[in-house]
């Protein structure tokens, strides 16, 4: 956080770290940052040599609960500044006892998990764009999300994923998981932690087990996924067996090794889906010494938040997710086959404006009902997301055109056909696509005049259009800037003449 700390008094911001011990796992971590002036603190120590003092609390958790722990960990953070006596660690204490009475594996499966997400705030500020977004994380690319403060970028990014099915409670587990090769390793800086007052040798013989309410690195499984477990090697060759079998494979998929990349454990719906698996990486906070790292070869894509302007000129962001002071999205690329991919269709066009009504009346009524709720808006992608796998399925099987896949876009749906998510969801959904089919959730075969309406409303919306209405409001200032002048020398003409004719004009004597 050392480059922001002179613009914010306060910050909150999610961390992920890899877990390089026993389990090959992530550690998820919530930091809440506030500076104080020296001068304020009712104990200042010989340490304090300048003028205000920053300090980050930072909880670390195997469980992604981040809106729990942001919510605790910011009270006690506020506290515990209030206090001007950083010597005074008993409330921090405290609030670790408490969170680790609280957050045990099972919560996990309750709503909570998302709390501090709000989607129909999100769609209501973005609209289209959020749909667009969706499908952009799907496409595997390096995405930058971009914000001048932190907090925007990590509870926007994480209220983007929670619209996955199951992504946030079971698919992130793997998502800082970057295979080293050996010069990375040998090179990887050592940190003597006796420099820090830490003696090491008492956690010598530590085991998982020692560890307050530690029960295993995943949350506790339904009875659903205890199946999915032991077939998870079997999954992986069913996963290289179907990518051979298929016509339309890119020479450069590859399998990775199940042990260096290990599969989720999904449910009986192939959920979540393997976003961040295979060594793409999510940051939701990344500062500049993560510059190099998406740099690495060995990771396919990434998705990563920053407030650092240098990440925007890196060679491998494909697309810049902005997220502006209000709270609103804005997808910048400068690869034409990517906005060919994500243009949306009339189809997509009439599910997300559907969306977006029925979160706009609900919050126009302030009304507490599940349609319209973040719940439901989840549910709606979930179907949406559904009916795209099964539509990719079958341009597999078909490559003809098809209504049915067209309608996600032809390319968008081409392009998805190849990601590595979609191969190893398809791998493993063999029977439910025999059983089931799910088409387009908007899907007509017809169309209206107000998906016309919803085609001009959507392009004067994006970066053509914009541009256009630039254009027709620059020519119009000039027309009217044209039309005054016009109208002002016709006026000083006429004047001339009025004033030429009153002096030919006879005068009488008065009588």
């Amino acid at each position: 956080l050392a480059f922001i700390i002179n613009a914010a008094v306060k910050l909150n911001t999610v961390i992920h770290l890899s877990l390089l011990l026993k389990i090959k796992s992530c550690l998820f971590g919530v930091s809440c940052y506030r500076q104080i002036n020296a001068r304020d603190l009712n104990v200042c120590k010989s340490d304090v040599t300048r003028g205000t003092v920053q300090k980050s609390v930072c909880v670390l958790s195997t469980l992604p609960l981040f809106g729990v722990i942001e919510t605790k960990l910011e009270m006690v953070t506020c506290a515990y500044f209030e206090g001007k006596d950083f010597s005074l660690v008993e409330l921090l204490e405290n609030c670790y006892k408490n969170l680790t009475i609280m957050i045990t594996s099972s919560i996990i499966n309750s709503s909570i998990l998302y709390e501090g997400f709000d989607a129909s705030g999100l769609i209501s500020r973005s609209q289209s764009t959020v749909l667009i977004l969706f499908k952009l994380l799907l496409l595997e690319k390096g995405v930058l999300f971009f914000s001048n403060k932190a907090s925007p970028v990590c509870r926007t990014m994480l209220t983007v994923l929670s619209l996955f099915p199951d992504l946030i409670r079971m698919g992130l587990f793997y998502c800082n998981h970057m295979q080293l090769d050996q010069k990375q390793i040998v090179n990887l800086p050592v940190i003597d932690l006796e420099h820090f007052g830490i003696n090491i040798d008492e956690y010598d013989n530590l085991e998982y087990s020692d560890v307050p309410n530690y029960s295993q690195s995943q949350p506790a499984l339904r009875s659903e996924d205890c199946d999915k477990v032991s077939n998870a090697e079997n999954s992986v060759d069913s996963v290289e067996d179907s990518i051979h079998t298929q016509p339309d494979t890119d020479s450069d998929f590859e399998i990775l090794d199940p042990v260096e990349h290990p599969l989720l454990i999904t449910n009986n719906k192939g959920f979540p889906l393997s976003l961040f698996t295979y060594g793409s990486l999510l940051l939701p906070y990344a500062s500049l010494q993560n510059y190099e790292v998406i740099e690495d070869p060995l990771i396919p894509s990434f998705c990563i938040g920053t407030t650092n302007a240098l990440f925007k000129r890196h060679e491998r962001v494909d697309a810049m997710v902005t997220i502006n002071e209000d709270g609103v999205i804005d997808i910048e690329t400068s690869n034409v086959e990517l906005r060919r991919q994500l243009t949306l269709t009339t189809e997509d066009l009439r599910f997300i404006s559907n969306v977006c009504q029925t979160v706009e009346r609900n919050l126009e009524q302030q009304s507490t009902a599940w349609e319209g709720g973040d719940e439901w808006i989840r549910e709606q992608f979930k179907h949406y997301l559904t009916a795209l796998l099964f539509s990719t399925s079958g341009y597999l099987k078909l490559k003809s055109a098809n209504k049915e896949w067209t309608a996600f876009n032809r390319n968008f749906v081409s392009a998805y056909s190849r990601t590595r998510n979609f191969r190893t969801w398809f791998s493993k959904s063999s029977d439910i696509i025999a059983k089931s089919h799910v088409s387009h959730p908007s899907l007509s075969d017809d169309y209206s005049l107000s998906d016309f309406k919803l085609k001009i409303d959507h392009f004067l919306k994006n970066d053509k259009g914009k541009q256009i209405n630039a254009s027709i409001n620059s020519t119009s200032r000039a027309l009217n800037g044209a039309v005054l002048s016009a109208k002002g020398a016709i006026s000083s003409f006429s004047d001339y003449w009025r004033q030429r004719d009153m002096k030919k004009s006879p005068s009488f004597p008065n009588l």
